[in-house]
């Protein structure tokens, strides 16, 4: 039975690009895991484990219904080496009784969502792009995350109007006073929200003259985040989405 459901498990992965799968007793033991790390075998309810994301989305998804989503934010994950991971789970019910069935959980690596990113990084040299979480930031490069730089002032420029005012662009200038054009979309799930955001000097992109066309496109999926920037030579129009710069 577990070989077949193990391959079955691995093209699913494969196809979406989560890490792991797991699935847990409604007592909270990890009774399978594609991987079979550490936490396979699992109980969650004792120490190291009770206080862990995994845990935590695991309590969360049983007490919710069927189909609802719990997650918990990229972050540290002791068991895998201190890794960052993102984890969402969801519960599995027996004759529709909340809180009596087991649940599973995926669990998605930063290196998943910045590979996706790696395409706009490779159109310029200045090329950049990233994805603003919580106290992170993932990159489209190795290490693919990283704490977030408090003293970027694009990046914090970049958090404080997506906080006050939405998605939207511009040209920012960073810490040695060269312009650059950044864009920016907020992305929310579940009540976390992320900020996509890509960006490339203004002075490369001029260089390349006004019969050349750049697009940058940012792709980033836990769960499914997409942004495009599109710059149209010569007419100095940049557009993100609905916004116009």
């Amino acid at each position: 039975i577990h070989a077949e459901f193990q391959s079955q498990v691995r093209e699913f992965l494969e196809i979406h690009g989560y890490d792991d799968l797991l699935l847990l007793t409604p007592a909270g033991r990890v009774v399978y895991s594609f991987r079979k790390g550490e936490d396979f075998g699992a109980d969650l309810l004792a120490e190291p484990w009770q206080e862990t994301p995994l845990a935590q989305v695991a309590r969360a998804a049983s007490a919710l219904g069927p189909g609802v989503p719990s997650i918990a934010d990229f972050a540290p994950y002791g068991p895998r080496g201190g890794d960052w991971a993102l984890f969402i789970g969801a519960s599995i019910h027996g004759a529709g009784s909340v809180g009596e069935g087991g649940a599973f959980v995926l669990r998605l690596t930063p290196k998943h969502n910045g590979g996706h990113l790696v395409r706009s990084d490779q159109q310029r040299k200045t090329a950049a792009s990233m994805i603003l979480g919580d106290g992170y930031r993932i990159l489209g490069r190795p290490p693919w995350i990283e704490e977030a730089a408090p003293d970027d002032p694009i990046e914090q420029k970049i958090r404080n109007l997506a906080r006050e005012s939405g998605d939207g662009g511009g040209v920012l200038r960073d810490r040695d006073g060269n312009e650059v054009l950044v864009a920016w979309e907020t992305v929310t799930f579940e009540g976390i929200q992320w900020v996509v955001s890509s960006q490339a000097a203004l002075d490369e992109i001029r260089a390349e003259g006004t019969g050349e066309r750049l697009v940058v496109l940012v792709t980033a999926s836990l769960i499914w985040l997409s942004l495009g920037v599109l710059t149209l030579g010569g007419q100095e129009t940049y557009v993100l989405g609905r916004h116009r710069i």
